[in-house]
């Protein structure tokens, strides 16, 4: 008996309509397996937090961000203000706020701290203040999503999820220059915050590579090595990772006890753990001693090192010896006439400390010509504004042909102040359209990921704009996340400004069209907040 087998023949129309609704099957299942998750943690979250309350009797708060946050000092910060906002609403709980805002860093320093922090802590909101100070070219909307997407297509998780994967290669591809789309300039950057190199952020021993393009562990001249060693602490220093920091600059001092460049690079790390901790008491007076000691032992080994001179002036600066400080910038620049952080710091010394404008202006101008990206923010405003030479002002940036965003955002204080609000609100206009339009991938992918750690854990995230600017960009950003709080202080502060001028809620002009709070402006800003935390408990 023979047997036979029967082939059916598919044709391959059918095939590909088989294949493609398997295809979407998958993708079906995977979207109500992504949504049901969702809701499962988004139940647990409200959960959890209800029963945290309840057990505990508190509801903890931790804000995250940079100088803005931690300024001008723990009680009239606003996180501080913000505590005590809450507990006067009488909401039948206890709110603790928890501040964790550090000068100098950025959103990816914030983000290596996070996990740490919230084991710690154990918060059930974070606020996050955010990205101000991340380095690196603007790109294009379209490069991070897409410009044209229709609003069913935006609601599903699948594209929630594809949006994510994208920008992290996008974000990826730049660090290595494999990517390179077209950027918007970001021209001065704040004087709080030092460029951060993510490239440096895993520099170890094995990748560093001194002068002579050797490994630094491969080395043996001690002088060398000591070189090394002092770039592998600046990296750590500039990610925020200070015990690190420390031991590498004294490893490079054990090799070379005479490297005055090691010390220098220590004195800058204790005043930077100074200002960015908000130290207070007898524990800031033992770093800004410590700091003050580093650069005089540089200052011994090397009369010469204008760097020691300039750092050495921040430290008297700190300390209210302004003379001194004084006398040190001009040292430094006496030096190293090419030393424009040295002259930036004399001049505001000037013009915040002493109260000396002419001599100040006179300081900001020999930098002009090598330096116009600082020459924009000449006088930081006040100069001009209390000699009436605001007009002057606005001239001289724009001869300068600065074809800048922050250049607008200048602008539009300016003519603020010259209460010529219709010129403002246009450069205001265009300022924000700007910002729509063009994205720093690192704050993206770092705002993106902050969600996501937080929604694992069940924590509240409330994303807050800075004073002056619009929240789009940052409802943008988070296109398609759910849960989000968000406080938007464009128009409070413009408006508060508009009545009683810039410098009632302002110290300074960092972030071009804002900058650090007042404790009147950082008091402005705790309500904002709190009406938002409030109306989500309501």
């Amino acid at each position: 008996m023979h047997k036979y087998s029967i082939q059916l023949k598919i044709p391959i129309w059918q095939r590909i309509i088989l294949i493609l609704f398997g295809l979407f099957l998958f993708l079906v299942s995977l979207e109500v397996g992504l949504r049901l998750g969702g809701f499962v943690l988004s139940s647990l979250q409200e959960y959890r937090n209800t029963q945290s309350i309840r057990q505990k009797g508190s509801y903890r708060i931790m804000c995250l961000g940079e100088s803005t946050t931690v300024s001008p000092g723990q009680e009239y910060c606003w996180p501080s203000q913000l505590e005590n906002i809450l507990n006067q609403r009488n909401l039948g709980m206890k709110f603790s706020v928890i501040n964790k805002g550090r000068g100098a860093t950025n959103t990816s320093g914030i983000l290596e701290e996070l996990e740490s922090n919230l084991n710690e802590y154990k918060p059930h909101m974070v606020i996050a203040m955010m990205g101000v100070n991340d380095d690196g070219p603007h790109m294009p909307q379209e490069t991070i999503c897409t410009k044209k997407t229709s609003p069913l297509l935006k609601s599903l998780k699948l594209y929630k999820l594809s949006r994510l994967l994208w920008l992290h290669i996008v974000t990826k591809a730049k660090e290595i220059n494999i990517y390179k789309p077209q950027e918007i300039k970001r021209s001065a950057k704040p004087l709080s915050a030092p460029p951060v190199n993510k490239a440096e952020k895993h520099r170890t021993e094995e990748t560093i590579l001194t002068e002579n393009n050797r490994p630094l562990k491969n080395l043996e001249n001690a002088e060398q090595k000591s070189n090394g060693y002092i770039e592998l602490a600046r990296a750590n220093r500039r990610n925020g990772k200070y015990p690190q920091a420390e031991e590498t600059f004294k490893q490079a001092l054990e090799l070379n006890p005479r490297n005055d460049k090691a010390y220098v690079g220590l004195g800058e790390l204790y005043r930077q753990i100074f200002q960015g901790e908000a130290s207070t008491g007898a524990q800031a007076e033992e770093w800004l001693k410590k700091a003050e000691e580093t650069f005089k032992q540089a200052l011994e080994l090397n009369p010469r090192n204008d760097n020691a001179y300039s750092g050495l002036g921040m430290v008297f600066c700190l300390q209210n010896k302004f003379l001194q400080a004084i006398e040190s910038f001009k040292k430094a620049v006496e030096l190293n006439p090419k030393n424009d952080d040295a002259y930036w710091r004399m001049g505001i010394m000037y013009q915040f400390n002493l109260k000396e404008y002419a001599q100040a202006e006179e300081v900001f101008k020999m930098m002009a010509p090598k330096n116009p990206e600082r020459y924009i923010k000449l006088g930081e405003l006040s100069i001009f504004e209390r000699q009436g030479r605001i007009e002057e002002l606005i001239k001289e940036i724009k001869e300068l042909n600065l074809n800048d965003i922050q250049l607008d955002e200048i602008l539009a204080v300016l003519y603020s102040e010259k209460k010529e609000y219709k010129i403002a609100e246009e450069y205001y206009e265009k300022v924000n359209a700007l910002r729509l339009k063009y994205y720093n991938p690192v704050t993206v992918e770092n705002y993106l990921k902050l969600k996501k750690i937080l929604d694992k854990r069940g924590i509240k995230l409330v994303c807050v704009q800075y004073p002056m600017r619009s929240v789009e960009p940052l409802k943008k950003i988070s296109e398609g996340q759910e849960g989000i709080i968000f406080v938007d202080n464009e128009k409070l502060f413009k408006k508060a400004v508009k009545k009683e001028g810039y410098k009632e809620y302002f110290t300074d002009m960092f972030g071009s069209d804002f900058g650090h709070c007042t404790a009147k402006g950082n008091r402005l800003l705790a309500e904002n907040i709190a009406n938002a935390i409030l109306e989500y408990f309501r």
